[in-house]
């Protein structure tokens, strides 16, 4: 009698996936710029110009004043002066 010999083979086979996930975020910034003018501001503006205003108002009349100051003298003097010639 003969021995038999059996050989087994056995193949294992491995699989390996990757799975790669790529998210991409955008993101958007919108900036909103505001003037604003206060309250404050408009009043004190006001009150520059009101003062600018009588400022030159006062400065005119002051010298519209000495003008005429002036000239009162000035027909003054001429008038002394004519008086003494005609006294001589």
């Amino acid at each position: 009698m003969t021995d038999a010999t059996v050989t087994t083979t056995t193949t294992t086979t491995t699989t390996t996936t990757t799975t790669t996930t790529t998210t991409t975020t955008t993101t958007t910034t919108t900036t909103t710029k505001t003037t604003t003018t206060s309250t404050t501001t408009i009043l004190l503006l006001l009150l520059y110009y009101y003062y600018c205003y009588y400022y030159y108002y006062y400065y005119y009349y002051y010298y519209y004043y000495y003008y005429y100051y002036y000239y009162y003298y000035y027909y003054y003097y001429y008038y002394y002066f004519l008086r003494q010639q005609t006294m001589i």
